[in-house]
């Protein structure tokens, strides 16, 4: 709901820049700037919400004020008159939490901590990154809006100067995950705290789930550290990155069809990145192995990849569907024998 007073029943708020999920509930007098609600949210009357994310299912009591890139977790509770500002409020505390001050029964501020050492890094798969400390993204004030003269030209400027084409919303908004999740990697950031940022920009760009799916796999994929992987080691790289950002993609890639829409992302990255594309079946089988794609969702791909078009692909994965295709059989005839 961008830059507009909104009107929920009989009762009246205003939004300015911001993102209402489903099923919200807004009380009376309430002002939203740059504010992002999740499903389910319930606003009590005379709250300020300014530049702050709540994540679903979440309840903010009457006058209460948050502000400054605040960020509620899920089915959290701030109880009535509260300010609160650039803080990180769980619904509950987990073991690593570290407690600055309780607000509620479901509503405790925890330290915000930074992770200031250098991206992990390793040539071996079994090594274990280092405990880092969870750093959570945050909402940034918008900057101000330009005057005319800062967007306005002569008409020798208009003349001289081609038009730049508008950017559509589906690179907006890969950009956005791109830039939440290179952050969030950095910071070791809770992958929680990124998903509540990914649906954020979703709404914002009224992305379907289909289109959420792809581009959050794109984005991971499209990482510098995959992109230009320390020793060329693109299966390395790929562990690495999973084991901070795994839970993200797993959010997201559950059924056989996100599945599908998370293997055509990888065409695109075997497009794009010569890493992917040498090592493109060990990749598949390594998603394989650990659970973000079945064998079905793999077969099913490999079913429709074009015989001309996508000719180098299917030679490179061959190998490994017959594999598949094996072990399936096997496992068929182990059934067979049981019965």
């Amino acid at each position: 709901l961008p830059n507009n007073a909104a009107t929920h029943g009989s009762t009246s708020f205003h939004v300015t820049t911001g993102v209402i999920g489903k099923n919200c509930k807004i009380g009376k007098n309430c002002v939203l700037v740059n504010a992002f609600l999740m499903d389910g949210v319930h606003v009590a009357d005379g709250c300020k919400l300014d530049c702050c994310v709540i994540g679903v299912g979440a309840k903010v009591g009457a006058g209460s004020a948050l502000t400054e890139g605040t960020v509620v977790d899920a089915k959290s509770v701030i109880p009535s008159g509260k300010v609160l500002k650039n803080v990180i409020i769980k619904c509950a505390l987990g073991e690593d939490d570290d407690l600055v001050e309780k607000l509620g029964e479901q509503a405790f501020i925890i330290d915000d901590k930074q992770d200031t050492q250098s991206t992990y890094a390793s040539d071996s798969e079994d090594d274990v990154p280092p405990t880092t400390a969870t750093g959570i993204p945050k909402v940034a004030k918008l900057p101000p809006i330009c005057d005319e003269s800062d967007y306005t030209s002569s008409s020798d400027e208009d003349e001289s100067r081609a038009v730049t084409p508008l950017v559509d919303d589906t690179n907006i908004f890969l950009a956005e995950v791109m830039d939440s999740l290179a952050r969030g990697f950095q910071e070791k950031s809770n992958p929680d705290f990124l998903i509540l940022e990914i649906n954020s920009s979703r709404y914002a760009y009224n992305m379907s789930l289909k289109e959420v799916n792809f581009y959050v796999v794109k984005a991971i994929f499209s990482l510098e550290d995959i992109k230009e992987p320390a020793n060329q080691n693109v299966l390395v790289a790929i562990n690495n990155i999973l084991k901070q950002l795994g839970p993200v993609m797993s959010n997201y890639i559950k059924t056989e069809d996100a599945m599908l829409d998370c293997l055509r992302a990888l065409e695109d990255i075997c497009e794009e990145n010569e890493y992917v594309r040498a090592k493109i079946s060990k990749v598949v089988h390594y998603l394989y192995d650990k659970d973000f794609v079945s064998e079905d969702a793999i077969i099913s791909w490999y079913a429709q990849l074009d015989v001309d078009e996508h000719r180098t692909l299917r030679q490179s994965l061959k190998e490994l569907i017959e594999w598949l295709n094996q072990s399936s059989e096997e496992e068929d005839d182990d059934d067979d024998e049981s019965d």
